[in-house]
């Protein structure tokens, strides 16, 4: 199901391959991971539905979108930049920092955008040129399972005790380390269907990972 998927969107030139670096429009990320740029795909979408001055109001969605047939498994991934966040807010009280990082996380509205993301692609299994058959569409929710992945701009040795992923924030003052753990509990706190353990990686850790999920 996911190779004709994969095979197909590329024909129609609906998927567009790139390294997960391209898609940073801030230039921070250095993922080399080849990635489908989702983002463009939703846009692509839209812009036909709206062809005819419709008026629908696009989803939100995810950066990327990563395709692994053999192991039955399609990852969307989102980028998000910390670094200058953490840099301008970086002589707040704690309180203060504590309470700027919520509203941040917040306004990332990430539970929306993997179900988002899920409708897209839903509307991309009925496209007739992707020539999926009921079986197949059926396959997605029986037996393909699925990752969100939030990738960070810091790095790894950078986030002091992030290393660790620190249970709580007590005791825990600095902002960056605040607002990765915050990040990661949010993430901890997804409940959508299909979407199997969030996770957040350091920009670093996600070529490895990837790299070492084609190696099993």
């Amino acid at each position: 199901m996911l190779q004709t998927l994969l095979e197909n969107g590329k024909k129609i030139g609906l998927f567009q391959v790139r390294n997960l670096k391209d898609l940073d429009t801030n230039n921070r990320i250095e993922a080399k991971v080849e990635v489908i740029d989702f983002d463009a795909i939703k846009c692509d979408i839209f812009k036909g539905f709206n062809k005819h001055s419709l008026g629908f109001d696009e989803l939100k969605s995810c950066d990327g979108l990563k395709i692994i047939p053999e192991k039955k498994r399609l990852d969307f991934i989102e980028l998000k930049g910390i670094e200058e966040f953490c840099f301008r807010h970086e002589d707040l009280s704690e309180e203060d920092a504590t309470t700027a990082i919520y509203e941040q996380i917040d306004k990332f509205n990430l539970n929306d955008k993997i179900f988002h993301s899920l409708c897209i692609l839903t509307i991309i299994f009925q496209i007739k040129q992707i020539a999926l058959t009921k079986k197949q569409k059926k396959q997605f929710s029986d037996e393909i399972t699925s990752e969100f992945i939030v990738v960070v701009d810091s790095k790894k040795d950078e986030a002091k005790g992030i290393g660790l992923m620190l249970e709580t924030l007590a005791n825990n003052s600095d902002i960056k380390d605040q607002y990765l753990i915050t990040l990661r509990e949010t993430l901890q706190g997804i409940e959508v269907l299909n979407i199997k353990n969030p996770k957040l990686m350091f920009q670093e850790e996600i070529d490895y990972y990837y790299h070492e999920n084609m190696a099993q």
